[in-house]
């Protein structure tokens, strides 16, 4: 009788290339031709993106969400190009923000507000992690946004990403022509 000849569904993964995909971050970076802006769950559309879904659901949304989204890519970014110290974005998270995320959202405020102060107009009791982070000019982090709600699986899934190297990816974003 024939036996089936092994596919990469039925072949195990060697331990060393487990080992590399339990380390890589869990999500899924979309660059699209085509991709309407409705067409993202977070925005009314059929695309399932739960981090942003949740987001969405407990009510952030719309611009706010939009401008979010673009200030945590530009942390990731500035913590592998050397626009912040070394995983300075990704030690704060862990060790200033409770592990079930309720507080996360306050304290993404909290460094955002940071970022867009220079630092002789800064609290003179600030965190020390916080009064770290460089004073970043230009428009990113002036306005001031409604702090978004989080829980324990969506500050786990930012904590993954910040295990990505993000020195490769451009945070440039450009409204359409």
């Amino acid at each position: 009788m024939p036996t089936e000849a092994p596919t990469a569904t039925t072949v195990p993964p060697t331990a060393p290339a487990a080992a590399q995909e339990a380390k890589r971050p869990n999500f899924l970076v979309i660059l699209a031709d085509d991709l309407g802006y409705s067409d993202i769950g977070a925005f009314g559309g059929e695309i399932e993106t739960p981090n942003l879904d949740a987001l969405a659901a407990g009510g952030y949304a719309g611009h706010d969400l939009e401008r979010f989204l673009v200030r945590i890519l530009f942390c990731l970014f500035a913590d592998d190009t050397g626009l912040f110290e070394p995983a300075s974005f990704k030690l704060y998270i862990e060790n200033r923000t409770a592990s079930d995320g309720s507080d996360l959202g306050l304290h993404l405020a909290q460094l955002f507000e940071v970022l867009n102060t220079p630092s002789e107009r800064r609290q003179a009791h600030l965190d020390d992690m916080l009064a770290a982070f460089p004073h970043v000019n230009g428009e990113l982090f002036k306005e001031r946004l409604a702090f978004a709600s989080f829980n324990r699986a969506m500050r786990d899934a930012l904590l993954r990403c910040t295990e990505f190297d993000w020195s490769a990816i451009s945070p440039a974003c450009r409204k359409p022509r």
